[in-house]
């Protein structure tokens, strides 16, 4: 629930003009090293908060033995992606695409054998 929390109002701003600056305008040159450092100190700062939120549900059971890391850099990969393709006449809200996104990481994409279809 936590997670679903923060990515819901990360997609929403991934898919604001502000969102798409963030993502696509912070390679190496293209900001003043002082504004890129700040950046990165708060990306750090959210890579570890939702490392923590993962490492929370794995100690209470919500959450499969993972990676914390690994994971917050996938969940951060797809929902950053969506910089790139996200059309605001597109089919899908930011929460509908939020909500698929973490169905996927939470169930994954294999069939449950036991669950009929």
């Amino acid at each position: 629930e936590r997670l679903a929390m923060v990515f819901s109002g990360y997609a929403r701003v991934m898919t604001t003009d502000f969102g798409i600056c963030l993502i696509r305008n912070t390679a190496p040159g293209s900001l003043p090293d002082g504004s890129r450092e700040k950046l990165w100190v708060g990306r750090r700062r959210l890579n570890r908060e939702v490392e923590q939120i993962i490492a929370h549900g794995i100690a209470d059971g919500s959450i499969r033995r993972c990676d914390p890391i690994a994971l917050s850099f996938a969940i951060f990969g797809a929902f950053n992606w969506i910089t790139y393709w996200y059309r605001e006449n597109g089919p899908l809200t930011p929460d509908e695409i939020s909500e698929r996104f973490l169905d996927v990481f939470a169930h994954g994409v294999k069939v449950d054998p036991t669950v009929a279809a």
